[in-house]
């Protein structure tokens, strides 16, 4: 995995907000996600950005599980106590 990100030309970040998702299985082995999301502030309400992409299942657990993992990070951040 890269751990680097990457940046637009003025340094900043280049990431765009999430406003939807979905998964769903294909051909019963296969996990499909789709990502809507907003490229500038003006699209939040309903996006103007579609990614999908195709995972094996241990992939799309090893994704959810780092997903997990900084939420709870965040949220403990936060609150100032650990998530149970």
């Amino acid at each position: 995995m890269s751990e680097g990100v990457k940046l637009k030309q003025d340094g900043t970040v280049d990431a765009s907000n999430i406003t939807a998702f979905s998964t769903s299985i294909a051909a019963q082995t296969i996990i499909f996600l789709k990502l809507e999301s907003a490229t500038a502030a003006k699209y939040l309400e309903h996006g103007d950005k579609i990614d999908q992409f195709l995972m094996t299942p241990l992939q799309a657990m090893e994704i959810a599980d780092a997903l997990k993992n900084a939420a709870q990070a965040a949220l403990s951040s936060i609150s100032g106590s650990p998530m149970n």
